[in-house]
């Protein structure tokens, strides 16, 4: 019997050591992290912590291998453009929580890290965390119908000739703003003189430019940065042309059932001029098919006008633009049929 304890006195002491030699090469490290409101969460939901802000610095210990520690150090002091960078962030769902109406809760810091995917993933264990709770202030939204502005980058409201649809739908705040905006950067501005700009609305829910974003977009028209005055004009047959697919050139002659001489625009005095010099004035889509129709149904022109004067603003078709019908007739047509 003396040896078979002796033995087993042997590999308890062996396991005895190894534990030890594994416990001792564990390591602790603390770096912060932040909890915030899941991106998840229903959209009706406004939270903060603690003293009102949307995002809550915490301190979070971790225990492991020195290897994976070194590694997650290193992670987590990558620049922000790094793709691998580590950030601790943890996400607070109020419906996960049974938390859903407006009111205050007591949070478990340690239990929501401890849950996440993301303590899973880097493979250490969270032994501990400052503050160990927090309090979630929670506040349903109201969906309503606001109107919308328009502002600059800077914070300045841009007067706009148009905005389609003018009101949206919006989860707001009791007592919060009454309006939702859409924020042109310059360049959009530029643009939205010449064609219409769509972007989505949004509001400033609270603190730190926390922002909500509409469900749907907008179109934005803004006035011309010159004014443009209304104009008009007779062209002639000769400067109407047609885009005709390749196997209908020299088959079919294009015959315009309405009459589409009198041109109408806005624009500027010198834009019209290099208008009117443009070899031709409007262009009307021919379409295959269209030879077996006895007519088309109405079809937009198409109105050529100077690229340069389209992309500075210069000038402008008319709203709605003209629409013609048109027939197709054969160049040579068939032969009837002998008696």
């Amino acid at each position: 019997m003396g040896k078979p304890r002796k033995l087993a006195a042997v590999v308890f002491l062996t396991l005895t050591m190894w534990v030890w030699a594994f416990l001792s090469l564990e390591k602790d490290t603390t770096l912060f992290g932040s909890i915030e409101l899941s991106p998840a969460a229903d959209p009706d939901y406004y939270v903060t912590f603690n003293d009102n802000k949307i995002h809550l610095s915490v301190k979070l210990t971790f225990r492991g291998s020195p290897k994976q520690i070194a590694y997650l150090e290193k992670r987590q002091r990558a620049a922000d453009s790094d793709p691998t960078k580590e950030r601790l962030d943890f996400y607070y769902d109020p419906a996960e929580y049974g938390q859903t109406e407006t009111g205050t809760y007591r949070v478990d810091v340690m239990e929501l890290a401890r849950d996440s995917i993301k303590t899973r993933d880097i493979a250490l264990t969270l032994i501990g965390c400052d503050p160990l709770f927090v309090d979630a202030h929670v506040q349903k939204l109201t969906l309503r119908e606001v109107k919308v502005e328009v502002r600059d980058e800077s914070g300045a409201e841009v007067q706009a000739e148009s905005v389609e649809p003018a009101r949206v739908m919006m989860y707001m705040r009791d007592g919060g703003p009454t309006e939702a905006r859409v924020v042109l950067s310059a360049q959009q501005i530029e643009n939205a003189r010449t064609r219409p700009v769509r972007e989505r609305p949004l509001i400033v829910i609270g603190p730190g430019d926390k922002k909500q974003y509409a469900a749907q977009t907008v179109l934005v028209r803004l006035p011309d940065a010159m004014p443009l005055e209304a104009q008009v004009f007779q062209t002639n047959p000769g400067r109407i042309g047609f885009i005709m697919p390749p196997e209908l050139i020299g088959s079919y002659r294009v015959e315009l059932i309405d009459d589409i001489k009198t041109i109408n625009f806005r624009s500027t005095q010198e834009a019209k001029t290099l208008y009117q010099q443009q070899p031709y004035h409007l262009l009307i889509q021919v379409l295959n098919g269209d030879q077996n129709l006895e007519q088309t149904p109405p079809r937009t022109v198409i109105y050529n006008f100077p690229p340069e004067m389209v992309r500075k603003g210069l000038i402008r078709a008319p709203d709605p633009p003209s629409q013609v019908r048109l027939r197709l007739v054969p160049i040579n047509p068939a032969p009837p049929p002998a008696p």
